[in-house]
């Protein structure tokens, strides 16, 4: 079992933080979306969670690289590092667009289970949208924080963040942006893939190869 540990008192939680991420990129990339038609094209994948959530991602290479150019874009590799002091390069497996209107239930669950701070998933809004459809998770206590999602930030997580969506309903859809990634080694992809080998059609391995549904295409 990997053990790595990183508390946040803001959160009062283990392996989460914030941080920007510029509006300017989010600006230049909902334009590229729609310029290029990208929503079309995208696979819709729904966990079976009280929610309508979709997860949409890149159905191509071409489009996965859309979502590449962000996360270079983000510089996830130099920020993770400083403020996480690892030791390792970060590669992107896979971005998505989260949409959903409502949730009907706390689902609570962690993602990268045993990866402590070997990979990660974060979020952040595509479209201004006040308090709708936040985040709940638990504290070191075990009560419930509330996380309400902001343009121009970010929120990022590893193993033993216990969270869910928060229980709500809104009156449109709300799309979020998410970044799945991680370390670059293939020696932790059978732990990695429990985590991505189900939400979309399309990945990129820790080797930097890409599959799709278990087909390896490079």
């Amino acid at each position: 079992m990997i053990v790595d540990k990183f508390y946040n008192s803001e959160f009062d939680a283990e392996n989460v933080l914030k941080l920007n991420f510029p509006l300017s990129f989010v600006r230049d990339f909902n334009s590229l979306l729609i310029n290029s038609q990208v929503f079309k094209r995208l696979a819709s994948i729904s966990p079976p969670w009280k929610s309508d959530i979709s997860w949409l991602s890149p159905n191509s290479l071409e489009d996965f690289k859309i979502f590449n150019k962000l996360f270079d874009q983000f510089n996830a590799n130099k920020l993770l590092k400083e403020a996480l002091n690892l030791e390792f390069d970060l590669i992107l497996y896979c971005g998505f667009l989260v949409v959903r209107s409502r949730c009907e239930a706390i689902d609570f669950h962690t993602d990268w289970r045993g990866l402590g701070l070997k990979a990660f998933t974060l979020i952040t809004p595509l479209v201004e949208q006040g308090d709708d459809l936040g985040l709940v998770y638990r504290k070191s206590n075990s009560s419930i924080g509330n996380y309400y999602y902001k343009p121009g930030e970010a929120i990022i997580f590893g193993s033993d963040f216990i969270h869910s969506t928060m229980p709500s309903k809104s009156k449109r859809k709300i799309i979020l942006l998410s970044f799945t990634f991680g370390i670059n080694d293939m020696n932790y992809f059978p732990l990695i893939d429990k985590c991505i080998g189900s939400q979309s059609n399309l990945y990129r391995l820790p080797n930097g190869d890409f599959r799709i549904r278990n087909l390896d295409i490079c």
